[in-house]
This record gives C-alpha cells, sequence and structure tokens, in this order.
C-alpha cells in the first residue's frame, strides 16, 4: 500500500506545473527561445528644412557627420538665391525663390516668400510630424522664410516646429534683423497661440564655423532623441506633447529648447550657446530625460518624459525664455553703431581746383 502511495504522489508531482520563480539561470536558457512582446512603436515623422544661407552651412555641417538616424529623415533647401547651395547633395529638393537673394534685407523678398509659401501647400499641409528649421536670424531671407514657414506649419495642424536660429552681432544691420526676427516669433505667438521651441545659437566671439558645427551636433541629438529606437517607455504623444507644451496648460511664446547626449549633471556648453546649462531649481516648462535609472533632475516642470536606453543618455529642456543678457547685448550694440557717424565723402569740396562739370559729374 505503502508503494502504491509513494507512487501515486511520485506521479502526480510529475505531472502537477511548478509555480515556483524561476532562478536567473532558467531565465538566461528560456531568453533565446522565447518570444517576447516586441510591437512596432510609432514614432513621429521628421523633416529638416534649410531656410537661407545660414540654414545650409548647417545642413552641411549635418551631413558631414553622416549620422545614423533610426527614422528616414527628409531634407529641403529654400533660400532666395543659389549661392550657396554648392556642396549640397543633388537629391535634395531645393525651393529657389528668386535668384538674387536678400542682401540681410529682410523686406527685399518678403512678398515673393510669403507668395511661393502660399503657393505651395506641400510645404505645410504634407509637413513631417515635426519640422527642424535652420536659419540665420540676421539674415535676409532665411529670418523671413522661418516664421513665416513656422506658423502655417502650426495653424490648424498638431504638428510641431523646431527652430534652430543663429544670431549675430557684427553690424547694425546684423543687430537689427535678430532683434526683428526674435519680435517676429514673439508677435507671432501672442496673435496665433503658437508654442516656438527655439535652439538658439549666437556667432558673437565665437565665429560662424565654429556656431555651425554647434548647431549641427545639438539638431542631431535632438533628432536622435526623438527618433531613437532604443528608447523605451516615450511614447509618440510623449515627443509632440513635449514640443507643443502648451497642450499641458504652458503659456504660448517662443521658448528655448536645449539637448545634450549626456546625464544633466554632467551638460556642457558648446561653442555658441547661450545659457544652454539647466541649473538645479530651475523653472521650466518640460524636460525629457533619457537613461538607465529613471532618475530625473531637480528641476520644476510641468510636464516631465523619462525614457529608458541601456547606452543612450540624454537630457533637454524646454520653457526658458530668450535671455535678457543677449537681447540688452543686441540692443546696446545696435544703439553703438547707431551712434557713430558713417563716413561720408567730402573730398569734392575738400580739394582745390577749377573746371567745370559735366551731367556725369566729370570735370576737365
Amino acid at each position: 500500500m505503502s508503494q502504491l502511495v509513494n507512487q501515486y504522489k511520485e506521479n502526480n508531482m510529475a505531472q502537477k506545473p511548478s509555480y515556483a520563480a524561476p532562478n536567473l539561470s532558467d531565465l538566461s536558457d528560456l531568453k533565446d527561445e522565447q518570444k517576447v512582446m516586441n510591437p512596432a512603436v510609432k514614432q513621429p515623422t521628421v523633416q529638416v528644412i534649410a531656410a537661407g544661407g545660414c540654414g545650409q552651412n548647417i545642413l552641411k555641417a549635418i551631413l558631414k557627420c553622416n549620422p545614423q538616424f533610426d527614422a528616414k529623415i527628409d531634407y529641403r533647401v529654400i533660400d532666395t538665391s543659389a549661392s550657396n547651395v554648392s556642396g549640397i547633395p543633388q537629391e535634395i529638393p531645393f525651393d529657389a525663390i528668386g535668384e538674387l537673394g536678400s542682401g540681410k534685407d529682410r523686406g527685399k523678398n518678403l512678398d515673393a516668400i510669403q507668395k511661393y509659401i502660399d503657393t505651395h501647400p506641400d510645404l505645410f499641409k504634407q509637413a513631417s510630424d515635426i519640422t527642424f528649421i535652420l536659419f540665420s536670424l540676421a539674415g535676409g531671407s532665411g529670418s523671413v522664410i522661418a516664421p513665416l514657414l513656422a506658423h502655417r506649419i502650426l495653424r490648424n495642424s498638431n504638428r510641431c516646429v523646431v527652430l534652430v536660429g543663429v544670431v549675430d552681432a557684427s553690424s547694425e544691420r546684423d543687430c537689427i534683423n535678430s532683434i526683428n526676427t526674435i519680435r517676429s516669433f514673439a508677435s507671432s505667438a501672442e496673435k496665433n497661440g503658437h508654442y516656438f521651441p527655439l535652439m538658439l545659437f549666437n556667432n558673437h566671439g565665437v565665429g560662424r564655423f565654429a556656431v555651425n558645427k554647434t548647431a549641427a551636433q545639438r539638431t542631431i541629438e535632438m533628432i536622435d532623441l526623438l527618433t531613437s529606437k532604443e528608447i523605451e517607455e516615450i511614447d509618440y504623444n510623449d515627443k509632440m506633447h513635449y514640443l507643443r507644451p502648451t497642450t499641458m496648460n504652458c503659456p504660448a511664446g517662443l521658448y528655448l529648447l536645449s539637448v545634450t547626449a549626456t546625464n544633466s549633471d554632467q551638460a556642457e556648453d558648446l561653442a555658441g550657446e547661450d545659457d544652454s546649462v539647466i541649473g538645479v531649481g530651475d523653472v521650466l516648462h518640460a524636460c525629457m530625460v533619457v537613461n538607465d535609472t529613471g532618475l530625473t533632475p531637480d528641476v520644476l516642470t510641468a510636464f516631465t518624459c523619462v525614457g529608458i536606453a541601456e547606452e543612450k543618455r540624454f537630457f533637454s529642456a524646454i520653457g526658458k525664455t530668450v535671455p535678457q543678457e543677449l537681447i540688452n547685448f543686441l540692443n546696446e550694440t545696435r544703439e553703438r553703431y547707431q551712434e557713430n557717424t558713417i563716413q561720408k565723402d567730402h573730398s569734392n569740396k575738400d580739394l582745390a581746383g577749377s573746371g567745370n562739370d559735366t551731367a556725369a559729374g566729370l570735370i576737365i
């Protein structure tokens, strides 16, 4: 009898499933055999538009880095002349609005640019989910194309725009254009409820070649953050709401966007960056963090996204206003230019001589 009982117990024990937790070696053995859930995660589509000469120079710096993104990135160039297009791959579409350029005169091609955008609805109706616009705030073409195009993309759509802009104070005209371009975005935001994220760079004291490299690096990092398949737990709407935090009740306006491919406590400004490092206790609209711990920085936000990745590290923040120090610098530099009298030719009055001048001014 006892033998039958023992046999019964052995048979039932062999048939019953085990509910004990597997040990690590068991999991390791099953890892290659079991199929895990790996559904396709929708990523936002991204396009990069180089507006004006500066935008094309930044685009060239991006392409020179040969970035490897997990998503297809569409590139496009828009300008009022072809003077900067050399070096841009032929497969990238080039929208030519005229042939002569703007010569730093923002009003020169205003009507032509507005008409071109109005008559090419593919620029905004078929825009990607996120459009990066590369441009100079100090020039005559990109500083007009960028605000007009950004407005049309954001108007009556759920798309996002990321501005990658460079200010300059090399001349009175550079200062005036930089100031008026900042004011243009602020005015558009106020009138239309737009939220403009601006990755801002400054040529002053650095030189545009170094700034182009910095702008290219930060643009690559931002695109990688938004499209990398290695990052888990940040979904499509997290990314879209991050770039349009008005959905989280943040106010419309023009606000700085910063990014670094490091942990937040390791971030450093690169050449031409203005006050992009975030400090402890800073008040922001939103931040996006990627690491392997899930830890977030000690900042105050309305909206924070935390992604997990084994290798990649990112910290991005949005919501600081254009630095008052930069605004003061542009205003003061412009005033210094205006206070100095531009040289005027007095040689005809100062030089003694005789003779009559012709209608063309020729003196015999």
